[in-house]
């Protein structure tokens, strides 16, 4: 009598086990054939402008315009809409550009990195370019780890001319340094590319 009901108790495990594993599978083919729509959209993406960033325009004295009379002011028409978004496109693209050179410098990314450097750039010091790029390609990748980081941005635009200002936190291995830094870059095919650097 005791070994019917034992085999009984087992028989209704077995059961519940195969309803369960039924279930999941069922849930798994369910999943399979009604993925999630629009999971890209729920990607992290940094803000346009982040915390700390001050972005400077500066307008050539050529630039400037005498204030109109206060009647002219007043029947003028609204300012076109489409400058505000232009400025605000070349400076997305400067700080693009910005990151992309720090995340290639901390990515070890040699190849990456020496890209975000313009035909014109002049290597401090008075070396040649291909002496600065031997030398570049040396530090980065004798280095087990690079750490690079940029607080308190501040881009300055000047028609195809633009400069960044920030603080620069750079470790590899056992150094660590912190410091002013200054880039300046240059449009040159559509891109923005660094034509000189100097730190403070």
């Amino acid at each position: 009598m005791r070994n019917l009901f034992i085999k009984s108790r087992a028989r209704h495990r077995l059961r519940q086990l195969l309803l369960l594993s039924s279930l999941a599978f069922a849930v798994m083919v369910w999943l399979n054939m009604h993925p999630r729509q629009g999971k890209d959209a729920l990607l992290w993406a940094p803000p346009l402008e982040p915390s700390g960033v001050v972005v400077q325009t500066q307008v050539s004295p050529a630039a400037a315009v005498k204030p109109a009379p206060v009647a002219a002011v007043a029947s003028a028409p609204a300012p076109a809409s489409a400058a505000v978004p232009a400025a605000e496109v070349e400076r997305a693209a400067v700080r693009q550009a910005v990151e992309r050179w720090r995340a290639a410098w901390s990515g070890r990314d040699v190849e990456t990195y020496l890209s975000q450097y313009g035909r014109s750039f002049v290597p401090p010091g008075g070396q040649s370019r291909s002496a600065w790029e031997s030398t570049r390609r040396q530090r980065i990748s004798s280095k087990k780890q690079i750490v690079v980081e940029i607080r308190e941005l501040e881009i300055t635009l000047e028609e195809n001319a633009a400069t960044a200002k920030f603080e620069q936190t750079y470790a590899a291995d056992a150094l660590r340094s912190v410091g002013q830094k200054t880039l300046r870059l240059s449009r040159e095919g559509g891109r923005w590319l660094i034509v000189s650097e100097s730190a403070n």
